[in-house]
């Protein structure tokens, strides 16, 4: 859906942005994607809140739970209450207990968990990589083709095709065998988002840098999709191992209305680096405008990956000892 909307915004929108000045057009293609990024992120928190209003109250409802309708969650509260896998082989005596009832019993209200959340210094070390990780890639995804294009390329179909594959891919490998790697090679799974992010990070600094960087832009493009898989997938997971399930949707929702900060903050460097650099590369024989854009996003990513990847042990301690 990210390709396909960025082929329309390539293909259409400039229809309805037809303006003699390509400075101007650009700005108002600037204002409008802004303006829908930040509706669909307030959008998504609301629907969050509604999310975790309506699970809070759901206990309430006795003749409807959706743990009964699934017999693989239906014992789940006995593996949480377990301290051992023996102690949640089902047996004729032993009678589970709903899964909803058991997170409903907890003595900490929604308030004090949603508390907690906000003024854990640990949260904004993470709110910082995700807004960052998700704008920088959307950032990349949204100015491809000008990207592409002040590279002498004119390959846009295939390197959209290539980060839709790429994503889709990844995002269904991540799903498949995270936990099988994890459990494996015990490696955590803020190992894998910490690396994802630093290896996006140096991607973005080759382009900002490298003397010829359309040599391996696929590369750039597949890292872009890699990181934005990836931490789509497994970022809600880290959020509910260390803040726990119950507040998910509150807790997801606030990082995804946050991550609007990292791509409006680099589309307005973009825009500043384009019509310093971009228009006048010519001149200036740039091997690629918007440089400055690529080195600020880089750097960013990679020194937060490595803040996220230094502080992994303090996240793990709150988390469940497998995560």
């Amino acid at each position: 859906m990210i390709a396909f909307s960025t082929f329309l915004e390539i293909h259409v929108l400039r229809n309805w942005f037809d303006e003699s000045d390509p400075t101007e057009a650009f700005q108002q293609k600037l204002r409008f994607f802004m303006v829908t990024l930040c509706a669909s992120s307030v959008f998504a928190f609301l629907g969050c809140k509604i999310t975790d209003r309506t699970e809070k109250n759901e206990h309430e409802i006795e003749h409807f739970s959706s743990f009964n309708a699934s017999p693989l969650l239906s014992g789940g509260s006995a593996v949480l209450g377990s301290s051992s896998p023996k102690a949640a082989i089902p047996t004729d005596d032993l009678e589970y207990v709903q899964l909803a009832d058991q997170m409903s019993a907890s003595s900490v209200t929604y308030q004090q968990q949603i508390t907690r959340f906000l003024t854990d210094p640990l949260m904004y070390p993470l709110n910082a990589a995700f807004f960052m990780a998700v704008g920088a890639t959307e950032f990349f995804l949204t100015n491809l083709s000008s990207i592409l294009s002040s590279l002498g390329q004119d390959t846009l179909d295939y390197d959209l095709q290539l980060y839709s594959v790429t994503s889709t891919v990844i995002r269904f490998v991540i799903m498949v065998a995270t936990d099988h790697v994890c459990a494996t090679y015990r490696i955590s799974r803020l190992s894998i988002l910490a690396g994802l992010i630093v290896m996006c990070g140096l991607g973005h600094v080759y382009l900002s840098s490298w003397p010829i960087p359309g040599l391996h832009v696929n590369v750039v493009v597949m890292l872009n999709a890699l990181l934005n898989s990836g931490i789509y997938t497994l970022f809600p997971a880290v959020l509910a191992a260390v803040y726990g399930f119950e507040v998910l949707g509150t807790t997801y929702g606030i990082f995804s209305c946050c991550s609007i900060i990292g791509n409006m903050l680099l589309n307005l460097v973009y825009g500043a680096d384009y019509t310093r650099n971009c228009v006048d590369s010519a001149n200036n024989n740039l091997v690629i405008c918007s440089t400055y854009t690529f080195l600020l996003s880089g750097v960013a990513l990679t020194v937060l990956g490595s803040l996220i990847y230094s502080l992994k042990n303090r996240y793990l301690a709150r988390a469940d000892e497998d995560f």
